[in-house]
């Protein structure tokens, strides 16, 4: 009953609700491996591509909130041309 609106209209919002499991505590681990490190770069699937500087013009389009120009191609080559057509419509 934290927020106002559930406290103006106590009789709308009741404490228990029968069709839902009750709340539990939940317990995340993670086995850690010595030495090991997150990915942060290529080899994974979908590796960011960087656009070459000569070309960074060409993926420039503008919207009513600015002009943009992709520096890399972060939906990879396959998607790029349908993403890129979603963005400027």
């Amino acid at each position: 009953h934290d927020q106002p609106i559930v406290s103006e209209f106590p009789d709308v919002f009741p404490d228990e609700l029968p069709g839902l499991p009750p709340v539990r505590e939940v317990e995340f681990n993670f086995e850690l491996i010595p030495g090991a490190e997150p990915i942060s770069k290529a080899p994974y699937r979908m590796a960011l591509l960087r656009v070459k500087e000569q070309d960074i013009s060409k993926t420039a389009f503008r919207t009513r909130y600015g002009h943009y120009e992709f520096l890399v191609i972060p939906f990879g080559l396959t998607n790029a041309p349908a993403v890129f057509m979603d963005l400027m419509n």
